[in-house]
């Protein structure tokens, strides 16, 4: 005969294994809410913080690209231009204005600095640090791409003509004579130049020349170049005579 119980014990036994299963279930979702908040107590932070490193880095970046555009764009419409200023004996201000062409150029001015410039280029002093300095200068009224530079750039890679040659055995020394405003933006000087052996110091010779410099005024400044040329005058070309 069938046992009346059997049927009931069956199902009181899937019961438990239901509920062991589920107790199981329960369980390793404890254990995994549990994992997860270790997992953010220890290194949530750290993730977040990554986090944050990345977005600051594309922001940095972002900023970056916009600061070098935008001081391309400023560079592209910056102009500078130089001033005169005029004073008395006192020291005071007399006029400033605004120098927009060749002509407004105080003629003083123009000689000091035409002078200096071919002073820089001509003379070639005993020590050659000096003479660097004098060249580093000279370049300061010259523009790339110009007669001028090209002409000065040839005579420095001469073997005959570079003053770094000439300064191995000679000396030499600039007089300026003269300079003189021919017209438009042409001006003559001329000097005298003594060569001197290096070693005695014995005068070898003395030969005379002038040279007319065409002048044009820069477009942009630099700092280096308001230093030592605070006009903007720019010498485009020139040229050099022996007179004797």
């Amino acid at each position: 005969m069938n046992d009346p119980t059997a049927e009931p014990a069956m199902v009181h036994a899937g019961t438990e294994t239901t509920r062991t299963e589920a107790r199981r279930e329960t369980d390793r979702a404890a254990r995994f809410r549990r994992a997860r908040q270790d997992w953010d107590e220890r290194f949530g932070f750290h993730a977040q913080a990554a986090q944050k490193w990345r977005l600051l880095g594309l922001a940095g970046v972002m900023f970056g690209v916009f600061g070098i555009g935008y001081g391309l764009w400023v560079d592209g419409q910056s102009e500078f231009k130089p001033f005169i200023v005029k004073v008395d004996e006192l020291g005071q201000s007399e006029t400033i204005r605004n120098v927009e062409t060749i002509s407004e150029w105080p003629k003083q001015m123009v000689k000091r600095d035409l002078s200096d410039f071919v002073n820089w280029t001509r003379s070639v002093p005993a020590d050659k640090e000096v003479m660097v300095s004098n060249f580093r200068r000279a370049f300061t009224f010259l523009t790339a791409g110009d007669p001028a530079e090209t002409m000065i750039k040839e005579i420095g890679r001469s073997k005959t003509l570079s003053p770094f040659r000439v300064a191995e055995t000679r000396t030499r020394s600039v007089e300026i004579v003269s300079v003189n405003f021919v017209g438009g933006s042409s001006w003559l000087v001329e000097w005298r130049e003594t060569t001197r052996g290096r070693g005695n110091g014995k005068v070898l010779n003395i030969s005379k020349y002038k040279g007319t410099y065409v002048l044009k005024q820069a477009n942009r400044l630099s700092e280096e170049i308001i230093t030592y040329n605070p006009l903007g005058m720019k010498v485009e070309h020139f040229d050099v005579q022996k007179l004797n």
